[in-house]
């Protein structure tokens, strides 16, 4: 029988929470629990890497276009899959292999929320995104964010211990050109949708899945409205690839400092 675990409410967390100077742990840290999975989650990748050229940018936005923030769930509160209403108290704690899961995600939701918080800080600095591509940035900022916090109690409750975050490499181009920004962005989405489905097969807890998976539903709409502004197929493929945690580590090597 798959065991359960209290999962907390996630508390949104601002773009200017995550300025502050990272940990800089090196990769030892976060790599471990990479490590850890590593045996465990043997799902080969499918998916070739995004291809590195740049691509037509849209139109500028119109004044009846929905806006990134706009949502059919405007509040937790109303939620179904809140984590505080859908996952009962009192649940017995995750699985060794759970927390090091959790903490190989809680790397990646760093390395995209420190992203989207550098990209709306650029911005703020020196315009260079228009209208819809800034408030696309600042609405993933926040629920990238929310997921760093919601993922780390969901740890230390389980009596685990949170990886830190490390200090992240991104292309300079990303802070001033519209399509490194989106270009970035997508690699950084598409990353984190076949992470977590990689990983999924493999999470013991059922509520820890429950979570995870409404983690991944998101990343997938974040994935989608990156590839709508950068003027791509909304949905590249037909179904999601998962992605094994050897290629989720080739990908994001070069923004931890990595060598692969």
């Amino acid at each position: 029988m798959k065991s359960e675990i209290i999962v907390p409410q996630t508390e949104i967390v601002t773009p200017e929470a995550l300025a502050a100077e990272p940990k800089h742990t090196g990769q030892t840290t976060w790599g471990r629990h990479a490590s850890a999975v590593l045996g465990a989650l043997g799902i080969a990748s499918l998916l070739k890497p995004a291809a590195a050229q740049d691509t037509p940018m849209p139109p500028a936005p119109t004044a009846d276009q929905a806006t990134p923030g706009n949502s059919a769930v405007p509040s937790t509160s109303s939620n179904p899959n809140n984590p505080a209403e859908s996952i009962p108290k009192g649940a017995k704690s995750a699985s060794p292999s759970d927390i090091d899961i959790l903490n190989f995600a809680l790397g990646l939701e760093y390395l995209e929320a420190d992203f989207y918080a550098r990209i709306v800080s650029a911005q703020q600095t020196r315009a260079y995104l228009n209208d819809k591509e800034f408030m696309a940035a600042q609405k993933l900022a926040a629920d990238e964010a929310a997921h760093v916090t919601a993922i780390t109690d969901l740890i230390t409750r389980a009596n685990g211990t949170p990886v830190a975050k490390q200090a992240f490499n991104f292309p300079a181009e990303a802070f001033f050109s519209r399509s490194a920004f989106l270009l970035t962005a997508r690699d950084l989405e598409e990353t984190g949708v076949g992470a977590y489905l990689g990983a999924a097969p493999k999470v013991d807890a059922t509520n820890v899945l429950k979570f995870a998976a409404s983690v991944y539903g998101i990343e997938c709409r974040h994935a989608s409205l990156i590839r709508k502004l950068a003027g791509m197929p909304f949905a590249p493929t037909e179904t999601e690839v998962p992605l094994s945690i050897e290629e989720v580590q080739k990908r994001v090597a070069p923004f931890m400092g990595m060598a692969m």
